[in-house]
């Protein structure tokens, strides 16, 4: 009984849309970090990918940097849990270079307060979406 009852709130906690993305910045150097993203099933590969561009805004933002540029992007679904109760996840990692609004290093770079639009002061103080 006690573990159809666990199955059960698993699943309706997964279809209610509780899972939320999970979000982690990794400081490399002064100005790159490593930008990780793990997604719900229900977010699919784009909208991983998505919260990654988001996540790496954020970090821009909160490292005094105003653009940024990926070195490199890496990806997969890993499956979790048991057979009878699987769960897909989205995980994205990207390293990022970060720049100062006039380095010339950073002139084709993706402007980090664009990116997140009109609101990024709240989305930043928030700390994320957190949602696909």
């Amino acid at each position: 009984m006690k573990f159809l009852f666990a199955r059960t709130l698993s699943a309706l906690l997964i279809l209610s849309g509780c899972a939320r993305v999970e979000t982690g910045v990794i400081p490399l150097s002064a100005n790159e970090s490593q930008v990780l993203v793990n997604a719900p099933s229900r977010c699919g590969l784009i909208g991983a990918q998505k919260a990654a561009l988001h996540q790496s805004a954020i970090a821009t933002i909160k490292s005094e940097f105003d653009r940024f540029i990926i070195k490199s992007i890496q990806g997969n679904t890993k499956t979790i849990g048991d057979p009878a109760d699987e769960v897909n996840r989205h995980v994205q990692s990207l390293v990022i270079a970060m720049f100062h609004k006039g380095d010339p290093a950073g002139a084709g770079g993706i402007d980090a307060r664009n990116t997140l639009g009109p609101d990024w002061q709240a989305i930043v103080e928030k700390g994320g979406l957190n949602e696909c």
